[in-house]
């Protein structure tokens, strides 16, 4: 079932059954589609269900404010990367009103289509928010994900607002039933106005630290620069000691040039 007025309004409703998918070796029949999307001046939302394929978006304004609203807010993040300089206010102040929820099991035409290309996972989930006044948030997981015969077991993230900083974490980790190996990785930092913040923590199957160490990376008009942090990393279960005043500068020119010490 179709509605508009062919200019602001747009209504669609529907549903598709009877699906069959073939592949070499095997032929899913998932279950049916269901679709209900809606876009008006002041509004824009659409739900689709397959299976255990679940999808709900809502967004504030018709789909040509949301269409104006990310051009402007690519040409702005386009604007501060050639200035070198992230302002954070202006480009939250561009952001839409949006809401996103995407949930995804084994059992839907996606997660067919994915398994004919070699890619498998038990669960997806992925939650996002962002608005003017709170800026973005999101947080999502992926479980038992296997893709040419390697398998995670978990893959976790985070994306949110802390006081002028938006700040992220994510986890990567295989449990100890994993027959390939067993590991935690954690990676979490923070976005700046000149670049970003990363701490990465490596554990083993006995949750042994095998590496940790963090990086600072900043946009200078001549190129990237980065700072090494703590003066005290673990690399390959080893401690060193890191010279304070090191740095890695890569210069818009291509040229390298290091001053970095790392003695155990």
């Amino acid at each position: 079932d179709f509605a508009s007025d062919l200019e602001d309004y747009y209504q669609l409703q529907g549903h598709v059954s009877d699906l069959t998918i073939r592949g070499e070796k095997q032929t899913w029949r998932p279950a049916s589609l269901v679709i209900d999307a809606l876009t008006r001046k002041d509004t824009t939302w659409a739900m689709a269900e397959s299976g255990d394929f679940s999808l709900r978006m809502h967004a504030a304004g018709g789909f040509r404010r949301l269409g104006d609203q990310g051009q402007v807010l690519m040409d702005e993040v386009m604007n501060h990367i050639r200035k070198k300089v992230i302002d954070k206010e202006k480009i939250q102040a561009l952001l839409p009103e949006l809401s996103l929820h995407l949930a995804s099991g084994p059992s839907n035409p996606i997660a067919n289509y994915l398994r004919l290309q070699g890619v498998t996972f038990k669960e997806l989930q992925l939650d996002m928010e962002t608005s003017p006044d709170e800026g973005v948030n999101a947080d999502g997981h992926l479980y038992s994900l296997v893709a040419d015969s390697t398998r995670i077991d978990t893959v976790r993230f985070r994306l949110e607002p802390r006081g002028d900083e938006l700040v992220y974490r994510a986890v990567v980790a295989n449990n100890k039933k994993n027959p390939q190996f067993v590991f935690t990785a954690l990676l979490e930092g923070t976005l700046l106005a000149r670049g970003l913040q990363a701490d990465m923590t490596y554990l083993d199957a006995d949750s042994k630290v095998g590496a940790r160490f963090g990086a600072r990376a900043e946009m200078l008009d001549s190129g990237l620069q980065v700072h090494l942090q703590p003066y005290r990393p673990i690399l390959g279960y080893k401690a060193f000691n890191l010279n304070e005043d090191n740095n890695i500068f890569m210069g818009a020119d291509r040229k390298i040039q290091v001053n970095l010490r790392l003695i155990a």
